[in-house]
């Protein structure tokens, strides 16, 4: 019996543009990207305050608490929410995207750096 041996060549750039078109690339990645959102709301904290509409005017030395709009109305007091976006192709590749998707969550992020933690 003989023995053969031999080499095969691939472009990197074939092989980086077959993983970027297949549906289960982009599968895995917002499977990835879904977990990560998930985990940051699991591990979020900090609640948006709430703010009482009073229907005054707004005056620049008071702070938080009271907006001017219709009267009676409250907004915030919510708990933070992070979203993901499916994969898109960007420059190097397919991206996925985890983003605070409210006042609350970017607080969040802010104080804890809680999307930083939850990518792991």
């Amino acid at each position: 019996m003989a023995n053969v041996t031999m080499k095969v060549d691939i472009s990197q750039q074939a092989l980086e543009n077959v993983m970027n078109s297949s549906p289960e690339v982009r599968s895995a990645i917002n499977s990835m990207s879904a977990s990560i959102a998930s985990r940051a709301n699991g591990m979020a904290t900090e609640k948006s305050g709430a703010w009482v509409d009073v229907g005054e005017p707004h005056h620049p030395g008071r702070t938080g608490g009271k907006w001017n709009g219709r009267s009676g109305t409250i907004i915030g007091g919510k708990e933070p929410v992070y979203q993901s976006k499916p994969a898109k192709r960007g420059s190097s590749g397919l991206v996925g995207i985890v983003y605070t998707g409210n006042y609350a969550a970017q607080k969040d992020n802010l104080k804890h750096n809680t999307l930083l933690k939850a990518k792991g």
